[in-house]
């Protein structure tokens, strides 16, 4: 639990590796209200789940804002409040069971993606976002054949193509697994289209 503030001008403002395996406790929760520069870092290799909970400003202004990741685990939650990125805003790449849930409570602002997830679990992909303003793509997610449903509610997206050789998207959703895909929301000065890329 992190209450002050985290402020990095090289590396990543938080960064915490579980390495407990499949026979070790392997549960990563933070909770910070204090901002944090500098992004957050969260790799679980063991069974348990990713728990983020992030009421403060998160600045990352060459990388990621936060990142999570997983090899064995049983569910991702990630909640934030405003994010500023160099490049993805959230980043979430689930392996194993359990949901991937994202809410993003305030505007996510990035250089790239605003929110990038790849689902290669047993659960559902579940996005819940406020404001996004990125380069590139608003909301991209991949659902893996074994994947069980996909849900997205996003408020405002905006993109603005600056990428040289690259489209821009509002949002990207390519369900491969056995469940419903459904996307629901009021987009302003977007460009939609599923499974594909659009100018």
């Amino acid at each position: 639990t992190n209450a002050s503030i985290i402020n990095t001008t090289t590396g990543i403002g938080l960064n915490i590796v579980q390495n407990g395996g499949a026979s070790g406790p392997g549960s990563i929760t933070i909770a910070s209200n204090g901002s944090i520069t500098g992004g957050i870092n969260a790799v679980n290799n063991s069974v348990g789940k990713i728990d983020i909970n992030v009421t403060g400003d998160v600045v990352s202004k060459s990388g990621a804002g936060i990142v999570a990741s997983d090899t064995i685990g049983t569910g991702m939650d990630i909640k934030t409040n405003k994010i500023i990125s160099g490049s993805w805003g959230v980043l979430a790449d689930h392996n194993g069971t359990g949901d991937v849930t994202v809410i993003t409570r305030d505007t996510v602002s990035s250089a790239d993606t605003g929110i990038k997830v790849t689902n290669s679990s047993t659960g559902k992909t579940i996005i819940t976002a406020g404001d996004i303003v990125t380069s590139l793509v608003g909301i991209d997610v991949t659902n893996n054949f074994s994947s069980t449903g996909l849900v997205i509610d996003a408020t405002n997206i905006s993109t603005s193509n600056n990428k040289i050789g690259r489209t821009s998207a509002g949002i990207l959703a390519a369900n491969n697994g056995i469940g419903d895909t459904k996307i629901t929301g009021n987009w302003i000065n977007r460009c939609t289209r599923l499974w594909d890329k659009c100018t």
